[in-house]
């Protein structure tokens, strides 16, 4: 639920709407935004529906999608992933130097670029 909740903050930030005007445009209550990114709330099938018609996105983008892997040494993983994350995969493969430098200690690289956008 954080998940959809985080994704949901995200988006509208980024669609430059406070929770207020996507309250409006849904038919719910600034309360009811606040409980969905806060991951208090649920929204309901039908509410995720408008909110991601709101926002111009794929309802997937909220639900995910799962996936099932199994590593070179056998030992097997359960995710979920939305399209756009499959993506941004694929994009940073292109980048054989740069994705093998991740690979070898993605947390050294996560903190590197968190300090270089002072998050």
């Amino acid at each position: 639920m954080l998940v959809l909740g985080n994704r949901l903050r995200v988006l509208r930030k980024k669609s430059g709407l406070t929770q207020q005007a996507l309250a409006d445009k849904i038919g719910v209550s600034k309360a009811s935004i606040s409980g969905y990114e806060s991951g208090k709330k649920k929204p309901t099938y039908e509410k995720l529906t408008e909110i991601a018609y709101a926002l111009e996105v794929d309802i997937n983008y909220f639900l995910g999608k799962n996936y099932k892997i199994k590593t070179d040494d056998g030992r097997e993983y359960s995710f979920s992933m939305v399209s756009s994350e499959a993506e941004f995969l694929l994009e940073l493969r292109k980048h054989t130097h740069l994705y093998s430098k991740i690979l070898e200690d993605p947390k050294r690289f996560i903190l590197m670029i968190e300090n270089n956008l002072k998050l």
